[in-house]
């Protein structure tokens, strides 16, 4: 079990008020994927994200989910969604929108909120639900949750490892050596009771994930009641995650040796590649795919 060393230079007050408990309770409810990333980018992750602007949007690819103008929640709020399309990626690697973006000042975090299927991601480059016969298995029992499906592993570590590059070659505006210190980049995958997160080193080739089940979002003695309860912890490592430039995860320096080139990913690029990826990787519209695939990894899934 190795543990991330958690720097914050100032104490944090972490809170969702009773109004915006009570406005995410109906994803408890709730099976339309679409009205329950809405509802959780605006009553959770929105309220959590330190930015000064605008802080989020729900990615708008598939409009026949994302029909609403104003928040679906129990409360009837009004608010108006905030909607766009813009994705992270590159034509060599991997591109795509998550179903959430969070734009904590100076970086990305992205957030993938899984439904029930067996359908293929036609946006996979890399196909990568366990990288390397050394890492622990990615892959659950899809009775546990829809977030440990294979299909929703691969599009996650495709985009652990797509964001982690981005941070590293995107150069935010903070001083270098805080830069250089949050170098586990986050990835969310959340539905309405659970959440894991995914953190990716694209410098040591790192790929780490929450020990266990998926974390629990709701308090367990209050999930069967109403009204449900938010677990405060798992509020807290929500914050940190998406928050993470200020926080600055790190792993210890004799962890990152032991770890350093598990994740079994950069050892398959040559020096080439990776340039052209670093080179072409951006925050866009658009993507316009190679007529046929540049570089494609299978990489064998590891059942429990």
């Amino acid at each position: 079990m190795y543990k991330l060393k958690l720097v914050c230079k100032k104490q944090p007050i972490i809170s969702i008020s009773d109004y915006h408990e009570s406005c995410l309770q109906a994803v408890l409810r709730l099976q339309n994927k679409g009205h329950i990333s809405v509802i959780m980018a605006n009553h959770l992750f929105s309220r959590l994200t330190a930015n000064f602007g605008r802080n989020h949007f729900v990615t708008n690819e598939k409009r026949s989910q994302l029909d609403l103008i104003t928040c679906p929640c129990s409360r009837n709020c009004g608010e108006e969604i905030i909607y766009d399309n813009i994705g992270i990626g590159s034509e060599y690697l991997w591109y795509g929108c998550p179903d959430i973006m969070m734009l904590p000042y100076g970086g990305v975090c992205g957030i993938v909120v899984p439904e029930d299927s067996t359908s293929e991601d036609n946006e996979f480059m890399v196909e990568s639900s366990n990288i390397g016969t050394n890492l622990k298995t990615f892959v659950g029992n899809r009775d546990t949750s829809s977030l440990r499906g294979e299909n929703t592993v691969q599009r996650i570590i495709s985009m652990a490892i797509t964001f982690s590059m981005f941070q590293k070659v995107s150069k935010p505006t903070l001083n270098l050596e805080q830069t250089q210190s949050a170098s586990m980049v986050p990835i969310i995958a959340a539905n309405a009771r659970h959440f894991d997160i995914y953190l990716y080193n694209s410098k040591n080739d790192i790929l780490l994930r929450n020990n266990g089940p998926p974390i629990p979002l709701w308090n367990d003695e209050t999930i069967r009641k109403i009204p449900a309860k938010l677990h405060l912890s798992s509020v807290l490592q929500l914050w940190m995650t998406i928050n993470y430039l200020s926080v600055q995860p790190q792993l210890k320096k004799e962890d990152t040796e032991i770890l350093s080139g598990s994740c079994g990913f950069l050892s398959k690029l040559t020096k080439d590649k990776l340039e052209d990826i670093e080179g072409t990787l951006r925050m866009t519209r658009w993507f316009y795919p190679p007529e046929k695939k540049e570089f494609e990894v299978h990489f064998q899934t590891i059942s429990p």
